[in-house]
């Protein structure tokens, strides 16, 4: 367990609290009712409280809905927003929150596995949160087709205006960037076709920036934000470092859910919680199987 002070906060027993409530520590609060009101205190003076996650942890997905949760039920009212929806799908979210009558017809209604996510009822709760407290819920990823589009033909594919809006705010960084393509190779297992790793690292940047940009205008009306996404969205040349791109100044407070033991976490982490590992199958073997197809 990695602590850190923030604010004077010693948050290292604050995460180990929350993981011991997300491993399922039954009916009390394992650190205390002060512990936890701490917690919300740190995230009630931040702007945006970014929680990011694997996304297939079970564990995590708990410790979010707890988080929410927590935050909502000391008064706190912020705009949920999610990786896991796509800036074209607001309109079908809306409507799916004040019509669906259960999590099988909300998954459906939002095409969450259509669109690829791991099992929905692991978010669910945090849609309830959101119901349950009427806090709105924000798609913050980039549409799927702008997505498309940059993965394949890179930032130069889109009209001019589109590109403009979702062009990277950070500084020129060439060892950054260099680090950033090395890593798209190694997910995808050395496997892409050559000069691929440009175009998809475009893409990484486009959503981010877009990501940034929504959320951005729910602070300039007012609202804090919580972001759901996976956690290297994170990273302070991702979300937080579009966003202070676009809004400097703007209070980010991160907290990283990370699995124990070999998980490096974020550099610019204020709260480190660690879990256990999920038991993955070798995604190399699949590719190696399956190559994927470009067009």
């Amino acid at each position: 367990m990695q602590r850190r002070i923030v604010g004077g906060l010693g948050v290292g027993v604050l995460a180990a609290a929350l993981a011991a409530a997300a491993a399922g520590a039954a009916g009390s609060d394992p650190a205390g009712g002060d512990q936890f009101a701490s917690l919300t205190e740190l995230a009630g003076a931040a702007e945006v409280v970014g929680i990011g996650e694997a996304h297939d942890n079970p564990a995590h997905h708990s410790l979010q809905s707890l988080l929410l949760e927590r935050m909502a039920g000391a008064g706190q009212r912020p705009v949920v927003a999610f990786e896991m929806l796509a800036e074209d799908q607001q309109g079908a979210l809306d409507r799916a929150l004040a019509e669906a009558t259960s999590a099988a017809d909300l998954a459906a209604r939002l095409q969450w596995r259509t669109r690829g996510w791991p099992d929905f009822a692991m978010y669910y709760p945090l849609f309830q949160t959101a119901r349950r407290y009427r806090l709105p819920v924000l798609a913050a990823d980039l549409n799927a087709e702008a997505r498309r589009v940059i993965s394949h033909g890179g930032l130069g594919a889109l009209p001019a205006a589109d590109r403009i809006l979702v062009a990277s705010r950070l500084p020129e960084d060439s060892a950054r960037e260099s680090a950033l393509l090395r890593q798209i190779e190694a997910v995808h297992c050395g496997r892409l076709p050559a000069g691929a790793e440009g175009p998809l690292a475009e893409a990484w940047h486009a959503r981010n920036v877009t990501m940034a940009r929504r959320i951005a205008g729910a602070l300039a009306d007012g609202r804090k934000v919580v972001l759901i996404t996976g956690r290297a969205h994170l990273a302070l040349d991702a979300v937080p470092g579009q966003l202070e791109a676009l809004r400097p100044g703007t209070r980010v407070l991160v907290i990283d859910l990370v699995e124990r033991p070999d998980t490096r976490p974020l550099a610019n982490a204020a709260l480190v919680i660690t879990t256990a590992t999920v038991s993955r199958p070798d995604e190399c073997a699949e590719l190696r199987r399956h190559p994927p197809m470009w067009d």
